[in-house]
């Protein structure tokens, strides 16, 4: 059996057409291929900048709660000292 497998693949015969078509093809995915490629770099530098931007927000989001805290703290030490001054 794999020896006629074997026949059928030597006698296979390719015309030239075949092989132009062949060779467009090729030529016509490789260009689309290159497209695809640039297109996805250009998405992934958006998306290295999109990334940049959140984590800076995300620290400035992070560095206001946490003068929000101390804001919190003072507040709460001007509260105690004023009722103790008042008595």
């Amino acid at each position: 059996m794999w020896r006629e497998a074997r026949a059928q693949f030597f006698k296979m015969a390719t015309t030239s057409g075949q092989v132009r078509r062949a060779k467009g093809a090729y030529e016509r995915m490789k260009g689309e291929a290159i497209e695809l490629q640039l297109e996805c770099g250009e998405y992934a530098a958006r998306a290295r900048a999109a990334g940049g931007d959140f984590f800076t927000a995300r620290r400035r989001v992070l560095e206001a709660n946490r003068q929000q805290e101390k804001l919190g703290i003072l507040r709460d030490e001007i509260r105690l000292l004023a009722q103790q001054s008042e008595m």
